[in-house]
């Protein structure tokens, strides 16, 4: 349950504020990889507009990533700190976690 809270935590973070820290950042994508990994492997059922707003957040911080990471110069801070982070808001994972939460063929 915590790492719903934590999501919920880090929705209001990226709701309220311009400038997201990078720790926020890599806060956020090991929770979503909890979310991912607890929710769906174990199939814990939860309502459809949760699983629904937890999709679109994940999408919408993925973006603001992504964002992010092009605008960085290389004498940022931050920049030596995501390049040590080379698994972070990463494209194959991300389409990863989206592919398990589609029904697979024989789910229909």
């Amino acid at each position: 349950i915590q790492f719903l809270y934590l999501e919920l935590s880090m929705r209001h973070v990226y709701a309220c504020f311009s400038t997201i820290p990078t720790d926020v950042r890599v806060d956020s994508w090991l929770n979503y990889l909890t979310i991912f990994d607890i929710v769906l492997k174990e199939n814990i059922p939860l309502p459809q507009a949760w699983i629904w707003d937890i999709l679109d957040e994940f999408l919408y911080q993925f973006q603001a990533f992504c964002i992010f990471r092009s605008k960085l110069k290389e004498d940022d801070p931050a920049y030596k700190e995501l390049s040590e982070e080379k698994d972070l808001w990463n494209l194959k994972q991300v389409r990863d976690c989206l592919l398990y939460t589609s029904p697979s063929p024989r789910d229909s």
